[in-house]
């Protein structure tokens, strides 16, 4: 069974419920800064979670959601194991409730 076939390859996202492919994914910069590092090493805030909040965020591709890839995408064979009846490969674009 390939990844296509398990519903693997293609990921569901929770904020705008559309269905994209592994791996597109929009970037987008911290909302924090080097500035903002300083008063969380000033807080104590160990480094590595310091370095993890100033990297970019992978957001889902529709240019309206704001979804992140990490948190919000689920793969869509999680999905269709609740909705069978949806689609084994979905389609770009469409609203999936």
């Amino acid at each position: 069974m390939s990844a296509n076939d398990n519903g693997e390859e293609y990921l569901w996202c929770l904020h705008c419920h559309r269905a994209y492919k592994r791996g597109e994914y929009r970037w987008q910069p911290s909302r924090w800064s080097a500035e903002d590092a300083v008063v969380f090493r000033e807080e104590q805030v160990e480094q590595d979670v310091i370095e993890m909040m100033l990297e970019p965020i992978k957001i889902c591709p529709y240019p309206d959601c704001n979804g992140d890839v990490e948190w919000d995408g689920i793969p869509w064979g999680e999905i269709r194991k609740s909705h069978p009846e949806l689609p084994e490969v979905p389609e770009r674009d469409c609203v999936y409730l």
